[in-house]
């Protein structure tokens, strides 16, 4: 944010202010319309300086009975805090920078669902295809290594059997042998 768009800013109101100093009821409306217009410029249409100068009104009807220098004297005394606010606000904030648009504020927001929607479902339809890529490689892998233990059990079970012929085993039936001494 540039000093100059400040000065500029201060200055433009400190113009409207002096203005309001001496100026008559028929010129009220042109005032507060440029006044507004340079506090939406400088601080923001969300700002709470244009939400209340723009609510202003200068020009409201009175009856006989009301007092209508004393509320135009309100309404001056009203509009000068407000301007008195507002430079006291961009010297000790700045103005408003209108943020800068992206690709996506340009989308709608109906469009917007549908290509997150998309994308999304594009996305887990591929995560869910290479998952079951890689458990399918994995349960061969188990399966090949399931069929290289059973064959090198089968190997043992025939050593076995040759180093340990079928007569020396005992039978599970006849008692071991009892020691002597006891």
């Amino acid at each position: 944010m540039s000093d100059s768009k400040k000065v500029k800013a201060v200055s433009e109101l400190f113009e409207q202010q002096t203005k309001l100093e001496t100026i008559n009821s028929l010129e009220f409306d042109v005032w507060i319309v440029k006044t507004t217009q340079i506090i939406k410029t400088f601080l923001g249409d969300d700002s709470e300086f244009y939400k209340r100068m723009k609510q202003f009104n200068f020009t409201k009807k009175y009856d006989k009975n009301s007092n209508v220098k004393q509320d135009i004297l309100v309404n001056i005394a009203i509009a000068h805090g407000i301007l008195v606010s507002c430079m006291e606000h961009i010297d000790n904030h700045g103005i408003y920078e209108k943020p800068s648009d992206n690709f996506l504020s340009k989308i709608k927001a109906n469009w917007f669902v549908a290509l997150v929607f998309t994308g999304g479902t594009i996305v887990f339809s591929a995560g869910w295809f290479f998952s079951n890529m890689n458990s399918r490689s994995d349960i061969k892998d188990l399966q090949n290594s399931i069929k290289q233990m059973q064959s090198k059990i089968n190997e043992l079970r025939d050593s076995i059997r040759l180093y340990r012929p079928s007569d020396s085993i005992p039978d599970k039936q006849t008692k071991p042998p009892s020691k002597k001494g006891q």
